[in-house]
């Protein structure tokens, strides 16, 4: 992992590198403005910059309150609507044009990208890229992200083979996929510096809950209701985390299995990770604070795994958006509140009803 090469990578989703910072846009409730003022938190800590966009006609690093101002088209899903890329054509910020495209001159800090908006911009959460050992780029995509020539021309949402080897200047045989059906591939296994990488192991979630009940016995209903979501997952999930390794495996990777997954909105492999200053890893998650004790002991049972299983991990935050505001339950103005366990706090019940966590939020810039 010290031999991590780290020049000219790019995407919106990749292993984990050193970056110029982040991209965030279309937060509006209060909510998702918590999560990013906890994101900028992290970002000032860790010297780097972030980028808001909310109006779609300019970015800024401090949040706009105003909310004439705000765009509610935009998604706040960053890693699936940009990409910032360097190709055989430049620095290109890719932009799926099914959202309004902002002007190449409201880039501010960023006007450096040329701006290239395209239908079949493949989704973020859906795609990882690194590099080899021996400087060969490598991409990692859910295979039922990409289509054939005969699907293209009639949907032209998704890419083909020949469009990724195209926008991210990557080799054919350098393009590996599993096929993950029903579930994004961000929301499964995280590279942590190739060749590792973290794969969501259900069983290893179900021993971290037994230790959740040795500490906390009283509260057996909650260990209850995540025992059986387990167990129905481990039967019924499209493939196992064996499965999953022997196929990452195959592909050059050494697969880390982690208990990562816990309920639909518990979910600590869909992060941001990047080389730091201190030439070790950072890496950013969702929360269980601000929700009861039980919880909040399965976050750092997956931070103790996380460190023991990746040395190079020197600091860890964890996105919570605050407690759950119980009023806005009967507005509507989070989501459902249907799936998942019912005390939770705001980036869980995004999770749970949103079906997206930090990773598909925040687009990462490559520092380049």
């Amino acid at each position: 992992m010290n031999n991590l090469r780290t020049q000219s990578i790019s995407f919106t989703g990749y292993d984990a590198i050193r970056l110029r910072g982040l991209y965030m846009q279309g937060m509006r409730n209060r909510g998702e403005i918590n999560i990013f003022r906890e994101i900028r938190s992290v970002m000032q800590k860790e010297g780097l910059d972030i980028f808001i966009n909310n109006t779609n006609k300019g970015m800024s690093d401090r949040y706009v309150t105003d909310e004439k101002l705000i765009d509610r088209a935009l998604s706040i899903w960053g890693q699936d609507r940009k990409a910032f890329v360097v190709n055989k054509h430049g620095k290109q910020l890719l932009c799926n044009s099914k959202e309004a495209v902002m002007p190449q001159e409201a880039l501010g800090e960023l006007s450096d990208f040329k701006i290239n908006a395209a239908t079949y911009m493949p989704r973020g959460g859906d795609y990882y890229i690194g590099y080899k050992k021996d400087g060969e780029k490598w991409l990692l995509c859910n295979g039922y992200s990409i289509y054939d020539r005969k699907a293209f021309a009639r949907f032209k949402d998704n890419p083909t083979y020949d469009i990724l080897t195209e926008i991210f200047d990557v080799k054919p045989e350098n393009i590996h996929k599993i096929n993950i059906f029903g579930e994004d591939l961000d929301e499964v296994v995280r590279p942590i510096g190739y060749p590792y990488i973290l794969v969501n192991d259900y069983y290893k979630s179900l021993l971290n809950l037994d230790e959740m009940l040795k500490a906390y016995p009283k509260n057996f209903y909650l260990y209850s209701q995540l025992q059986t979501h387990l167990i129905k997952q481990l039967k019924n999930a499209p493939k196992s985390a064996e499965e999953i390794c022997k196929e990452l495996e195959s592909c050059g990777f050494k697969p880390i299995p982690i208990g990562g997954r816990y309920h639909d909105d518990i979910n600590f492999i869909n992060a941001i990770a990047f080389k730091n200053k201190k030439d070790k890893i950072t890496y950013i998650s969702n929360s269980t604070n601000k929700t009861d004790l039980e919880l909040k002991f399965l976050e750092q049972l997956f931070d103790r795994d996380l460190r023991r299983s990746v040395p190079q991990v020197s600091d860890t935050y964890y996105i919570s958006g605050g407690a759950r505001n119980f009023d806005e339950m009967k507005k509507g103005a989070l989501s459902l509140y249907e799936r998942g366990v019912f005390n939770r706090n705001v980036i869980m019940d995004i999770l749970a009803n949103r079906y997206g966590g930090i990773h598909c939020m925040a687009a990462e810039i490559p520092k380049f």
